[in-house]
């Protein structure tokens, strides 16, 4: 279960949220002045972020060594126009 608590409330029930966390797989997130500034994750939940993360990271390199396959051998000046031409098109589009 995901919860939101204030700075102050987790430096006075810190030892209660980490045993939450840890045995309940429970997450905080701790606000101060209303803004979130940190989580409270177990590390199997940290893991799994890291693990998804890599798996974007391996998923984006993917791609662009992808394109620069596919555009090898056309010049920058080309490959601005095409990019540019490309984000004017999804600017039009309907949300």
């Amino acid at each position: 279960m995901k919860k939101s608590v204030t700075a102050m409330e987790a430096r006075k029930n810190f030892g209660n949220m980490l045993n939450k966390v840890a045995l309940k797989d429970d997450k905080y997130i701790i606000n101060r002045a209303g803004k979130p500034i940190a989580a409270v994750v177990s590390i199997s939940e940290l893991k799994r972020m890291e693990q998804s993360e890599e798996e974007a990271r391996e998923e984006f390199y993917a791609w662009a060594d992808d394109m620069r396959a596919k555009f090898k051998g056309t010049k920058p000046k080309e490959i601005e126009r095409l990019v540019k031409d490309a984000v004017a098109w999804a600017r039009k589009q309907p949300d």
